[in-house]
């Protein structure tokens, strides 16, 4: 097994902040998928005049259906919601319209994804590893408590990849195994309880400078 280890200070972009691409982050589809949706919240929330989050439902009702499309973009906007009203304008994302950065997430965006990547598979250390990249290192139960929601009606196991617009329900894939895992390099361990807001609340004074990790 290789590692190749990066941080949050490479590949940035003109106007200084860095970048990563989708492929290396070890994001399964439908997390990739959800990331110009989460933009649009995002977009919206930071600038209300682009009244951005008709895209974002408008995203996903063409991707999975009205039903759960629009049932998973509401689920989404309230991890954004939180996020917003933790970071306000310290948040940096890409544009959802920009095609060039369609594949690259923003060390914002990374920690978010990555945080709510963890939680879908109950990998509680580094979910709350990447939660703290997100936060500005805190443990937000109103953010653990949207991210776990969301975590809990998508998990890994059971994603729509696979689903065509205008789906009525979801037609549900195992993961592939192949692919490859994103961590977090401080404590990573699975949580066979399942994930909990206490269980990500833990003590983190201890925690060591996170760098992102990929295992392939």
């Amino acid at each position: 097994m290789s590692e190749v280890v990066f941080d949050f200070l490479a590949d940035p972009k003109q106007d200084g902040t860095a970048q990563h691409r989708v492929i290396d982050l070890g994001l399964d589809d439908f997390e990739a998928a959800i990331l110009p949706v989460f933009r649009h919240f995002m977009m919206s929330l930071q600038n209300p005049a682009s009244q951005s989050w008709q895209f974002a439902y408008k995203t996903a009702a063409e991707r999975w259906g009205d039903t759960y499309g629009l049932g998973l973009a509401q689920s989404l906007f309230a991890v954004a919601d939180r996020l917003h009203r933790l970071r306000g304008a310290s948040y940096k994302g890409n544009d959802p319209l920009d095609l060039e950065s369609r594949d690259l997430l923003s060390e914002d965006e990374a920690a978010v994804i990555l945080m709510l990547h963890f939680m879908r598979r109950d990998k509680t250390a580094a979910a709350r590893e990447a939660l703290a990249e997100a936060t500005g290192g805190r443990m937000d139960p109103d953010l653990i408590r949207a991210g776990l929601q969301f975590s809990h009606r998508h998990p890994a196991a059971q994603h729509p990849d696979n689903m065509q617009p205008n789906d009525k329900q979801p037609n549900y894939k195992q993961p592939d195994n192949g692919q490859p895992v994103a961590t977090l390099p401080s404590g990573l361990r699975s949580n066979p309880a399942g994930t909990s807001a206490a269980h990500l609340s833990a003590d983190t004074s201890a925690r060591p400078t996170t760098h992102l990790r990929l295992v392939r």
